[in-house]
């Protein structure tokens, strides 16, 4: 959804520009309806509406989930007792549900490429719970994992492999929104298998 939705914003600004300068933006916004892998989708995307264009186009468009309800999912996943949860999402719902879980342990939050800081802490008894946000936080496009380039770049971190291959091998996991055929899993789980 939120592909699309960049999309049509795409498509409206290159309406905006001259007719000469539409010429390279177009293709490259006729190149996107065929590619499947959404990090070069969204790297084309931004290559279209200029990395500020792009960003504000996403906050634009996630904005609503800094203040509308907190899905109770959330909030029951940490009454359970869980450790810690894996977000892919940049939408701080995992973080907004920890607060209002009633929780009373520490939390521990990083971003993706700040994940390594967690290392240690997922299964050591009394270190608190934990939100490793793997694709970013809203408030920080620095830490947005949207494109082929981001995405390369954290996968090829030694500590934030260690980080998930760890989280794979001693905790058990439950994946809600998510499947294990999902590229941003099933890479870790590859590799994991081949280790």
């Amino acid at each position: 959804t939120l592909q699309n939705k960049v999309l049509s914003a795409a498509n409206t600004y290159i309406n905006s520009l001259s007719q000469e300068q539409q010429k390279d933006k177009r293709n490259l916004y006729k190149a996107i309806a065929s590619i499947d892998n959404p990090w070069i989708a969204f790297e084309k995307l931004e290559s279209i509406l200029g990395p500020h264009g792009f960003e504000s186009e996403i906050k634009r468009n996630l904005n609503n989930a800094l203040k509308c309800q907190v899905p109770k999912t959330y909030i029951d996943l940490w009454n359970l007792g869980i450790s810690g949860i894996l977000t892919l999402n940049i939408d701080r719902l995992a973080s907004r549900g920890f607060h209002e879980s009633g929780v009373k342990e520490t939390l521990i939050e990083r971003s993706g490429f700040d994940v390594k800081a967690l290392i240690g802490n997922i299964t050591t008894v009394g270190s608190g719970k934990f939100i490793a946000n793997l694709h970013g936080v809203f408030e920080d496009p620095q830490t947005w994992v949207f494109t082929e380039v981001r995405r390369k770049a954290l996968f090829s971190d030694p500590r934030y492999a260690e980080f998930v291959r760890n989280v794979l091998q001693y905790c058990t996991i439950v994946m809600l929104g998510v499947s294990a055929h999902d590229i941003a899993v099933r890479e870790h789980l590859a590799k994991l298998k081949s280790d």
